[in-house]
């Protein structure tokens, strides 16, 4: 399972690529961090970006990619605390 701030979801997200023949860089490679958390890492494969999540979970890598609409509600201003990006089994379950 991967559990992710959205907010630092939505901001990695900015260096993924958004061309068809790069698909496999059109998404953001979430991993675990050796103590605790998550790392998060998009490219595009001119620029890079990467954030450490403390309070992130994730059990296994994998990129996560995320249509637009989705990807807006990660900008959306929560009710209740923080959002955040939830994955099970390489499909996305909600924001």
């Amino acid at each position: 399972m991967i559990l992710v701030n959205a907010d630092i979801f939505r901001a990695v997200s900015i260096a993924r690529s958004d061309e068809e023949t790069r698909y496999y860089l059109k998404g953001v490679f979430v991993q675990p961090h050796p103590h605790g958390g998550a790392v998060l890492t998009a490219t595009d494969g001119h620029i890079l970006v990467s954030a450490y999540d403390l309070s992130g979970v994730c059990d296994t890598p994998a990129i996560i990619g995320l249509d637009r609409v989705r990807l807006a509600a990660c900008r959306s201003k929560p009710r209740f605390g923080a959002r955040y990006v939830r994955c099970a089994d390489g499909a996305l379950v909600e924001i």
